[in-house]
């Protein structure tokens, strides 16, 4: 239970359990898919957004998100009745150069249980700095948070648009986030494009975590639905209220 329910965290902008590591510095691989590039940021000043979380038809908890001039702030906590098998906390403030259409910052605390994690990276494009450890990212692409990602896909999004991928930095690790053709779907009878997503440690061997995002299927582009599967364990994201300024 607590893998998958951090797995889902991170999707938005909630994740990992260990101490962050050193970061190696990284050769770029070839990668199958091509890089992903926008000319926009969703991720409009006064928008907030909650999801209500569930995992096997069981509400663990609540995520919610928050967009400003020049930050993008989201918190999760579980609700009572998780926290009797775990209890889990995440915090997490990006800093926005919205100009360039990066991050410049990124400050996360994360608690399961007692275990408390902090973690602070100053991103400046392609160069990532986590504590006293200093890499590039691979092929000079723009280093993103959770926060940025999501908006970099919410831009990009349409019908037909070519699969591509991100580089993300998520607690002190580096995750390669591929992004699937978006294709027309449904929820709770409003028109969505459905996003099918593979995340995973770069370099790592271990098996990524599949994912799928429904985002609306109208300008907005605004996250309906956010499910990641982990093993036979499927945790869902339901939006539940979302408001603009």
């Amino acid at each position: 239970m607590r893998v998958a329910m951090v797995a889902l965290l991170g999707l938005l902008a909630c994740e990992p359990t260990l101490p962050p590591p050193q970061l190696p510095q990284l050769a770029a691989a070839p990668p199958r898919l091509a890089p992903m590039a926008v000319r926009a940021l969703v991720l409009p000043a006064g928008e907030t957004m909650i999801w209500d979380v569930h995992a096997d038809g069981l509400t663990i908890g609540r995520a919610e998100l928050a967009i400003g001039d020049t930050e993008v702030r989201s918190k999760f906590k579980t609700g009572q009745l998780a926290s009797m098998i775990a209890t889990a906390k995440h915090d997490a403030t990006t800093a926005l150069d919205r100009r360039a259409l990066r991050p410049r910052g990124m400050d996360e605390l994360l608690q399961l249980d007692t275990e408390v994690t902090r973690v602070h990276a100053d991103l400046d494009g392609a160069s990532v700095s986590v504590g006293k450890a200093h890499t590039t990212i691979p092929g000079h692409q723009v280093g993103q948070t959770l926060h940025t990602a999501l908006g970099w896909v919410r831009a990009w999004a349409a019908p037909g648009a070519e699969p591509g991928f991100l580089f993300v930095i998520h607690m002190g690790e580096l995750y390669r986030l591929d992004i699937g053709r978006p294709r027309p779907s449904e929820v709770a009878g409003t028109r969505a494009l459905e996003i099918e997503c593979r995340a995973g440690v770069y370099r790592s061997k271990d098996d990524p975590i599949a994912m799928k995002l429904w985002l609306s299927a109208d300008a907005r582009r605004v996250p309906l639905r956010i499910e990641v599967t982990v093993g036979t364990l499927r945790l869902t994201a339901e939006l539940i209220e979302h408001a603009t300024r």
